[in-house]
């Protein structure tokens, strides 16, 4: 399908009219798009050095389902389940997309931290490749070149519906409400001081989990936003001078929003999807808004025939899809499908950018 070529202006959102978006990841300087199709787009490295400029189509010989991405990795997940793994994670660094072992069990969705990557299956099983540190603590790496089924989480946990991670901490969200964590801590980042991977306890039902590199967000089924970790961005909504919040502590928001989704917001603010659009709170740089103590409104031009569909940040960039509600559907292959893509990010040194896209041959 053929693609437009776009400038991007530092503050400002850009269409990229993307086809039929299915799943988006982001890194720290690395971005994956697949489409419904199973094409895979990427753009960036996975050397941590600069953003590489132009999007790429990767030349694949299989259907990609599901895709991932670390601090300086990238996965994917064919339709065979197939794991190729690109960039460095634990103890290994692969030039190229790599295939590393095909997974048995049947994977319901995906959840990568800096430096591992957890596959979550549809029996409620963890299986991990990389650091075991952001679960346990414990500073270890899985040795082999395949996934280990990880025995840490309670007898009663309930349906796994969300698992997330900061640079050192994760947690996790079951269907009945309740939130597990571990990591390692120099600070609170979940609200309590253990190592080990264990249940958090809270007075309310969890509705939503989100994470940034050194804090939480909760979200209970009353639209009350808690959150946890450090605050010296803002980006717990309280003012810059409490460096650090140990305790889930709520967070104000204008009574009048109803908040739809929390999103993982990279370092230094954080970002939510309500009924009245998106809004952030923290340094906002990559936004063209100062720093700020409060949730502001994040100002864009948009069409109202979408739905918002969710938000993706990196270290210096934010991507937003909008997509009609056939997107949903399982039928969807069937049907016509509508996407926007917008992509705003931040370059001090060259504030114009040609967006362009080709074909790259990778090797398997």
């Amino acid at each position: 399908m053929p693609q437009n070529i776009y400038s991007v202006n530092r503050g400002i959102f850009t269409n990229l009219n993307f086809p039929q978006i299915k799943e988006i990841a982001s890194g720290s300087n690395t971005v994956l798009i697949l489409t419904i199709g199973g094409d895979v787009y990427f753009r960036g490295d996975f050397n941590d050095d600069a953003i590489e400029e132009e999007f790429t189509k990767l030349d694949i010989p299989t259907k990609i389902e599901k895709i991932g991405c670390g601090e300086i990795f990238g996965l994917l997940l064919d339709e065979s389940n197939q794991v190729f793994i690109r960039g460095a994670i634990g103890h290994n660094k692969y030039n190229d997309f790599t295939k590393i072992c095909n997974i048995k069990e049947s994977i319901k969705f995906i959840s990568c931290g800096a430096d591992l990557v957890v596959l979550i299956t549809k029996n409620n099983e963890l299986l991990l490749f990389g650091s075991y540190e952001a679960l346990t603590g414990i500073d270890r790496f899985v040795e082999e070149d395949n996934f280990q089924k990880l025995n840490i989480l309670p007898k009663n946990v309930g349906n796994i519906k969300d698992l997330q991670f900061g640079y050192y901490h994760s947690i996790l969200l079951d269907d009945l409400g309740n939130i597990y964590g571990g990591g390692k801590y120099e600070r609170k980042r979940i609200g309590i001081d253990l190592k080990e991977f264990t249940k958090i306890n809270v007075n309310f039902k969890v509705k939503q989990i989100a994470t940034y590199s050194g804090g939480t967000l909760l979200l209970n089924y009353n639209n009350e936003l808690f959150g946890c970790g450090e605050n010296s961005y803002n980006q717990l909504n309280h003012n810059g001078d409490i460096e650090y919040i140990e305790e889930f502590t709520k967070i104000d928001i204008n009574e009048n929003l109803i908040i739809k989704k929390l999103f993982f917001s990279g370092y230094t603010c954080n970002i939510i999807l309500t009924n009245d659009g998106f809004y952030v709170v923290g340094d906002n740089e990559c936004f063209s808004q100062q720093l700020t103590t409060i949730f502001t409104k994040l100002n864009y031009n948009y069409n109202n025939n979408y739905k918002y569909k969710t938000a993706i940040m990196g270290f210096r960039q934010l991507f937003i899809i909008e997509s009609d509600n056939k997107i949903n559907d399982k039928r969807v292959k069937n049907k016509k499908i509508y996407n926007k893509l917008y992509l705003q990010q931040c370059n001090n040194d060259n504030p114009f950018i040609d967006i362009t896209f080709q074909i790259m041959s990778t090797s398997w």
